[in-house]
C-alpha cells in the first residue's frame, strides 16, 4: 500500500461469548465495527468521485457536497449511526 492509498480494511476484535462481560472489549469491538463501516463508505465515495470525474457517473447532491469539500480542503462530515 502506497502513501496515497486508503486501506482495504483492518482487523477487528473477534466477538466471543466469554468476552461479553468485559466492557472494554465490547467498546473496542463496537468501535471496530463502526470504523469498518466508515472506511467502506469513504472508499465508496472516493470511487464514485473518480467515476464522476471520468464521466461514468452522474453527480448526486451527496457527491457534489463531498467534491466541494475536497476542493476547498475542508473535512467532510460523515455521520456514523449504529446499525
Amino acid at each position: 500500500m502506497g502513501s496515497n492509498e486508503t486501506p482495504q480494511g483492518f482487523h477487528t476484535l473477534s466477538k466471543q461469548s466469554t468476552d461479553n462481560s468485559d466492557p472494554l472489549h465490547r467498546l473496542f469491538f463496537r468501535e471496530g465495527v463502526i470504523g469498518q463501516k466508515l472506511l467502506s463508505q469513504v472508499r465508496r465515495d472516493l470511487s464514485d468521485v473518480v467515476k464522476v470525474c471520468e464521466g461514468a457517473l452522474k453527480q448526486t447532491n451527496h457527491l457534489r457536497t463531498l467534491m466541494s469539500a475536497l476542493i476547498k480542503g475542508k473535512l467532510y462530515s460523515y455521520v456514523c449511526l449504529p446499525g
